[in-house]
């Protein structure tokens, strides 16, 4: 386990939070998608009154849609459950701009309803016999109809406004939080944050 207090200054714009399941939704996420995680966000630095930053994570969140919350009472209130991946570790790609990422999914997401509809899509990807008759679109440059679940934000966002597409040759609308987790992209900087 991993205090936040004592790492959140080696966080930077761009960074992205995994999670493991906390009920029977992420569960399923997790045993569709072969991963043990059931839930992505990005991170971003947030200038607050008197020139005080927070670290906040901006989530698309099922029955909530696109939100932006201080990732410190995310940490007090599932404390163990969130990971920490770097964003381009050792600065690999010069074109990343986590900045900008953080700024597209600020702009394009927040406010936005959850993606269900994208999920039903993806989903079926991945149950047997159904994944036979669909599949999965690896267009980098496909563009989902409606708005997105979380890993499919977090993908979008790293590319169109990253410059860099964290899981090639795979749709962002099928991304799932394990393909991040797998993406030589991201490299798990912190884990299982407590307060």
């Amino acid at each position: 386990m991993t205090s936040f207090a004592a790492i959140q200054k080696t966080i930077k714009d761009g960074d992205i939070t995994l999670w493991r399941p906390t009920g029977m939704f992420g569960r399923a996420i997790c045993a569709g998608s072969g991963s043990q995680y059931a839930h992505a966000g990005m991170l971003v630095w947030i200038q607050q009154p008197f020139k005080k930053w927070r670290l906040c994570s901006m989530d698309m969140i099922r029955g909530t849609g696109g939100v932006m919350q201080p990732l410190d009472r995310m940490v007090e209130r599932w404390p163990g459950t969130i990971d920490v991946y770097q964003a381009n570790p050792g600065k690999r790609l010069p074109k990343w701009d986590g900045d900008n990422a953080a700024g597209y999914f600020m702009d394009h997401f927040l406010g936005l309803e959850y993606g269900m509809d994208a999920v039903r899509v993806v989903a079926r990807t991945q149950i047997p016999i159904l994944r036979w008759l669909f599949r999965v679109d690896h267009n980098d440059e496909a563009i989902a109809d409606g708005p997105p679940f979380c890993s499919h934000a977090v993908a979008a966002a790293s590319y169109q406004g990253g410059g860099v597409d964290p899981v090639p040759n795979r749709s962002p609308a099928f991304t799932w939080p394990g393909d991040l987790a797998n993406s030589t992209f991201y490299e798990l900087l912190h884990e299982e944050l407590t307060p």
